[in-house]
């Protein structure tokens, strides 16, 4: 089975409308809040994943791996336009990755890449992926470190000699 590294769209987010545990930006109570209407199945405001209810329930009953979900409260944000004749956003579930990347449907690499089976990423084209960026997977790949960012930005090494 091949593996794909996928990062979605964000059409939404959750610091609008959810709340938070006192003096901190850890949620107590979350709200997804649309900001336009996106067919997409799979979306995700970081660090948390979502898929719309509909495709939430395809998961639940596909017998893939490494997920779980949990229902969340659905609002529109103050961006919402509604005389952009946008269809009734579709209340949402949060997608909880636990899966080994590389192994299970899905899973987390290096705690910011979500890694899906073909298996998976066909029930998602199914439901209408189509916007979010497809990568090949690899094992073993490092995001870069904010110094490695900077480096290559400016055209130099983030490695010094020794």
């Amino acid at each position: 089975m091949a593996f794909h590294r996928i990062e979605p769209t964000r059409p939404g987010n959750v610091w609008q409308r959810s709340s938070f545990k006192p003096g901190t930006r850890d949620i107590e109570r979350m709200v997804f809040s649309w900001d336009f209407w996106s067919g997409e199945p799979l979306f995700h405001d970081v660090p948390y994943l979502f898929v719309r209810r509909s495709v939430g329930e395809a998961l639940a009953n596909s017998g893939l791996t490494g997920f779980s979900l949990r229902e969340v409260e659905t609002g529109k944000s103050a961006e919402w336009d509604a005389s952009a004749g946008h269809p009734e956003p579709e209340p949402v579930m949060q997608l909880e990755v636990h899966g080994q990347h590389g192994a299970d449907d899905f899973g987390m690499q290096n705690k910011v890449d979500l890694v899906l089976s073909d298996r998976a990423l066909d029930l998602l084209k199914a439901h209408g992926l189509r916007r979010s960026d497809l990568f090949p997977y690899e094992p073993e790949r490092k995001p870069l470190t904010m110094e490695e960012f900077w480096a290559l930005k400016e055209g130099t090494s983030a490695k010094t000699e020794e």
